[in-house]
């Protein structure tokens, strides 16, 4: 029983991992956009970064806020971003990593899961034939 739940949920996660990865982008334009200043906001030992890139489309500026954050990011720096075309104010970060990294918890659970069910069904065997 224990083995098929982790089936099921590492075939969830695995789900949205390929869900993510191909569609979290879809409908968004990428364009590049370079980093403006980096805020950091301290909540008791917590650290929040708020990222604030400029970019330009159809010869026009804008600067937003960005949900993406990554230690490698610094004053200046380019980065790739999205944006909505119908609403080019509002940017989104790729959302692949954390699909890459939903799909790769869930097909670990599911290899182990299959793993372990093969192992139970080849000891089922020898045993019978002893």
């Amino acid at each position: 029983m224990k083995n098929i739940l982790i089936f099921l949920f590492g075939a969830v996660f695995l789900a949205v991992g390929i869900y993510i990865s191909c569609f979290s982008t879809k409908g968004l334009v990428e364009t590049t956009g370079v980093i403006d200043r980096i805020e950091t906001n301290h909540a008791g030992s917590d650290e929040d970064h708020d990222v604030y890139v400029s970019y330009t489309v159809d010869g026009q500026s804008y600067t937003s806020l960005s949900n993406v954050y990554s230690s490698s990011y610094r004053v200046g720096k380019e980065i790739k971003i999205f944006y909505d075309p119908n609403d080019p104010a509002v940017i989104r970060g790729d959302g692949k990593l954390l699909g890459m990294i939903f799909a790769g918890i869930g097909g670990i659970m599911v290899l182990c899961s299959i793993g372990s069910l093969i192992f139970i069904v080849v000891i089922y065997k020898r045993s019978q034939r002893n």
